[in-house]
């Protein structure tokens, strides 16, 4: 092979377009089949010991479920605050003749709908941080006994 065509070849290459280029790529490659590499440098996946599974697993649902009590109890901080405040609102609201009191209703809309959402979510937070507490302390029980 001459200069000539090395120069005709990358100039084919610089004018083809991204989608030929990605063929030449993949025709010009080797594939080796794995049978042709020695039993050195193929890569052997080990399955991690069943101690070492176990643990992990207790490592997971234990987090899991601290979080989820941890975002349960931060909801609840939450919501206590967010209504407490809305409550000072409407304990300063001052009633005057002429509004007919319309920033009270907003605020009794506003605490209604913080109390609708937080039931929403304690409902939805609650059963599920229960769950995984109690597959947690399944999981530590089952362990303890099989040692």
């Amino acid at each position: 092979m001459s200069y000539e065509d090395v120069d005709k070849k990358s100039e084919e290459r610089e004018n083809a377009s991204p989608k030929m280029q990605g063929e030449a790529f993949l025709a010009n490659l080797e594939v080796k089949e794995s049978r042709n590499i020695p039993r050195s440098q193929k890569i052997q996946v080990k399955p991690l010991p069943s101690e070492k599974r176990k643990t992990f697993k207790l490592y997971v649902t234990g987090g899991l479920a601290v979080s989820l009590w941890v975002i349960l109890l931060l909801l609840a901080c939450f919501h206590f605050a967010v209504v407490a405040h809305l409550s000072s609102k409407l304990a300063n609201i001052e009633p005057t003749p002429d509004d007919n009191n319309n920033a009270s209703i907003y605020v009794k809309e506003a605490i209604s709908a913080t109390n609708d959402t937080a039931k929403t979510l304690y409902t939805f937070l609650g059963p599920l941080a229960a769950a995984v507490t109690g597959y947690f302390f399944e999981e530590t029980r089952r362990e303890s006994e099989e040692q």
